[in-house]
């Protein structure tokens, strides 16, 4: 549906910490996924997708430095040199942190929950959407803008609005 489409409304940035969107199988085609804003709007990311036959080993040489973004983390974004970033349902997530070589090893990155609109309930304070996290974490006011418009693009789909 185009006049949902928000491609035309957001804007890419360079930026400077790296970011991997570790992504589980099922979100490539689920509607209201938000990793897909990340690698839409930050240039400086890229996409690991697991759960896929054959795929669900990461290279740790690949993330050397890095964080990964979870809601427990004591880490500060401060103190690695990028972020891995699982893109889940919350149950996913855990498994795949527990299940995918790497992803247990690296430090984790903690943030405060903000009040802001929602598009899944959340089972736990803390938890938020893929593309929320990253742009609280990076300070990125493109991504939260991004992920606004598809917040609301999505609740006029549903017809919440």
């Amino acid at each position: 549906m185009p006049e949902l489409c928000i491609c035309q409304e957001i804007t890419r940035v360079d930026n400077a910490l790296p970011v991997a969107v570790v992504r589980h199988r099922r979100e490539r085609t689920r509607g209201s996924n938000t990793g897909r804003l990340v690698l839409n709007v930050l240039k400086n990311s890229w996409l690991v997708e697991v759960g896929v036959r054959g795929a669900d080993t990461i290279d740790p040489e690949q993330f050397s430095g890095f964080g990964v973004l979870w809601p427990d983390g004591p880490g500060r974004v401060e103190d690695v040199e990028g972020l891995v970033v699982v893109d889940a349902t919350w149950r996913q997530a855990y498994k795949l942190r527990m299940r995918v070589p790497g992803l247990m090893e690296l430090p984790r990155i903690g943030l405060v929950g903000g009040d802001r609109p929602r598009m899944r309930q959340q089972s736990e304070p803390g938890r938020m959407a893929t593309a929320e996290a990253v742009a609280m974490a990076l300070d990125c006011p493109e991504l939260e803008h991004a992920f606004s418009l598809h917040v609301e693009r999505m609740a006029r789909s549903r017809g919440w609005r």
